[in-house]
C-alpha cells in the first residue's frame, strides 16, 4: 500500500530522530556540559538534522500524494504503485543526508572549554538558510498549498453534489437503487 510506504517511513523517521535526540539531550540538560568530543557533535547534527528533514519531505510528499489522489483519481493513478512510493522514500531518504551537510561541516564545539556542540549561526547564515529552506520552509509551502487546493475542490465537489441531489435524475437512481435492495 503506497499511504502505508509512506507512513512507515515517517515512523521511522521519528523514531531515528527521538531516538538520537532524547538520550543525548537529557544528557546534556543534567550534566550541563558537552563531553563528547567533535567528530560526536558532527556526527549528532548530521544525523539529527537529516532525520528531521526526512520527517519533513515525506510530510510534503504524503500531502502530494493525497492531492493526486483526491483531486486527479484517474489521471494519476498509474505512478501510484508501493514499488514507486518505495523509491520516491530512497530519494527522500537520501536527499535528507545530503542537503544537510552544509551543517555537518559547519557543526563544531563552539567554547574554549569545548562545552557546547552547535554552531554560530551569525557567521553562517547563508550555509544555515539552505538547509533551513529545504527541511522546513519548502516543505511547508507544499503542504498548504496541497491542502488548501484539496479543501477547494472538496468545497466545489460538494456544492455539485448538493445541486445534483436536488434533480429529478438523483431522485430515480436512488429509487431504483431502493428497489433492489428491497428485492435482495
Amino acid at each position: 500500500n503506497v499511504t502505508n510506504c509512506y507512513v512507515i517511513n515517517l515512523a521511522i523517521a521519528d523514531l531515528l530522530f527521538l531516538s538520537l535526540s532524547i538520550p543525548y539531550t537529557t544528557y546534556l540538560g543534567v550534566k550541563n556540559q558537552y563531553p563528547f568530543g567533535d567528530t560526536i557533535c558532527k556526527i549528532y547534527t548530521h544525523l539529527a538534522y537529516g532525520f528531521l528533514q526526512a520527517t519533513c519531505n515525506i510530510l510534503a510528499v504524503m500531502s502530494i500524494d493525497r492531492f493526486l489522489y483526491i483531486v486527479r483519481p484517474r489521471s494519476q493513478l498509474g505512478w501510484r504503485t508501493p514499488h514507486n512510493a518505495f523509491i520516491i522514500c530512497i530519494i527522500i531518504w537520501a536527499c535528507s543526508l545530503i542537503l544537510i551537510i552544509p551543517y555537518h561541516v559547519i557543526s563544531r564545539l563552539l567554547t574554549s572549554a569545548n562545552t557546547t556542540c552547535g554552531m554560530n549561526e551569525h557567521e553562517n547564515l547563508i550555509v544555515c538558510l539552505f538547509p533551513f529552506c529545504s527541511y522546513y520552509a519548502i516543505p511547508l509551502v507544499v503542504i498548504i498549498v496541497c491542502y488548501t487546493n484539496l479543501a477547494l475542490h472538496v468545497i466545489r465537489t460538494s456544492r455539485k453534489m448538493v445541486g445534483y441531489m436536488n434533480t429529478k435524475s438523483f431522485n430515480q437512481t436512488v429509487r431504483v437503487k431502493q428497489r433492489r435492495v428491497t428485492r435482495m
